[in-house]
């Protein structure tokens, strides 16, 4: 069963900062850093018990080739 994703309030905003950043160097490192968080979001939500969770439960979750990580938790209906 895949879970509904549901976000910080912060997440869209986070994300638009660092693709901001990365465009000051290449448009192109900025669209690929979009496409890696977004299919970082997708893999989570597939299989979010894959990273054990830390602190406070939660867990996260790396942008690949970049050095972000999302984190989250979840339920049986949701990851947050």
């Amino acid at each position: 069963m895949t879970r509904a994703p549901r976000y910080h309030p912060d997440f869209d905003l986070d994300v638009l900062d660092g693709a901001n950043w990365y465009k000051r160097s290449s448009r192109i490192l900025a669209l690929d850093f979009t496409r890696k968080v977004e299919e970082a979001v997708l893999d989570l939500i597939d299989h979010p018990e894959r990273r054990t969770a830390f602190e406070y439960g939660l867990r996260y979750w790396p942008a690949v080739r970049f050095p972000h990580f999302i984190f989250y938790d979840f339920t049986a209906s949701e990851v947050c």
